[in-house]
């Protein structure tokens, strides 16, 4: 089954505020099971993104490696994410996991559980997000996640480490990120839960273009054999006014792919994908919508994936970035 989760997400109207201060911040809730992302998290300095994880679907555990460059000067927050779908509603069994940071083991408590929301008949998902800043050095690392409970479907799990580099950036970058639990699925057209929810980060303006990067944590897209999936993500950027209220194919709203941009490019049902898009001088507002379609459009449900979207980060640099 293929179901995509855009797992930590960006953007927060909150003052900067130093990390040391507040590691991560109270967990955000959102406002219904199944929907827009919370803001989680926002700061401001010479700050970089560092992002990995492992698809749990054939095995609930995965290794992989952060990789931090050796510019960075210490991890100022980082965010452990894991999700996928229960039988019934007992999202509480399964908030915990074991995290093996370069052979030291710790156990880890879910601080917020999004869901249960409901997907089809008793199945419902859920997603998990701790903050493990004093558990992520500022070097490279390898990282395993693993958890012996009993899921339907167990997507994936992934981390996201902002860290400090006043070697490699020479002017303050806003970093944010968002979290929760929003699921589409083009098969289920044209109802509204057959649509992913958009996600909007507004900034102040400025006189310069900048350029934004971003990190989308998705899970239940499958991608079996030569099977092509259709699926995207949708950009826009502009004045918060005028913000659209979804944008797929809205007027100056970009597709990033023709099809297939999610492709369990992290193990089979799990995906972290990142991508640019910019923001002009004056505008003051950027949105993302994942979207699961079928390869022709929304016709019936062929090779069509479900999609759930969990988290975010948004990295916007001052002034525009080289392209």
């Amino acid at each position: 089954m293929a179901r995509a989760l855009a797992l930590l997400a960006l953007l927060c109207l909150l003052p900067a505020l130093s990390l040391a201060e507040i590691p991560c911040g109270s967990m955000c809730s959102t406002p219904q099971a199944d929907g827009e992302l919370c803001d989680q998290y926002s700061a401001t300095g010479f700050l970089g993104v560092a992002e990995g994880g492992v698809g749990w679907y054939e095995s609930q555990t995965g290794t992989f490696q952060l990789v931090l460059p050796p510019t960075a000067t210490s991890v100022e927050t980082a965010f452990l994410y894991w999700a996928g779908i229960v039988t019934g509603s007992n999202c509480a069994a399964l908030d915990d996991v074991t995290l093996t940071v370069d052979g030291t083991v710790h156990t880890v408590a879910a601080e917020v559980v999004y869901g249960p929301a409901s997907w089809f008949g008793t199945k419902r998902h859920c997603v998990y997000a701790a903050c493990v800043t004093n558990l992520i050095p500022s070097t490279t690392s390898t990282i395993v996640v693993s958890q012996s409970g009993n899921w339907y479907a167990a997507y994936g799990s992934g981390v996201i480490a902002i860290y400090e580099d006043a070697t490699s950036f020479t002017s303050p970058r806003e970093v944010r990120v968002k979290q929760g639990l929003d699921g589409g699925f083009c098969g289920w057209q044209p109802s509204a839960r057959g649509d992913n929810e958009p996600n909007c980060f507004s900034f102040t303006a400025s006189t310069s273009d900048r350029l934004a990067e971003m990190v989308l944590l998705t899970g239940g897209v499958d991608i079996g054999g030569s099977e092509l999936r259709g699926n995207t993500a949708w950009y826009w950027s502009g004045l918060g006014s005028n913000a659209p209220a979804s944008l797929y194919g809205a007027a100056g709203a970009t597709p990033l792919a023709s099809t297939q941009f999610f492709a369990s490019n992290k193990g089979s049902e799990f995906d972290i994908v990142g991508f640019q898009g910019p923001l002009a001088q004056g505008d003051d507002t950027i949105c993302y919508q994942v979207q699961s379609r079928d390869i022709a459009g929304y016709v019936g449900n062929q090779l069509c994936s479900s999609l759930l979207s969990f988290g975010s980060v948004v990295v916007l640099d001052r002034p525009r970035w080289p392209v």
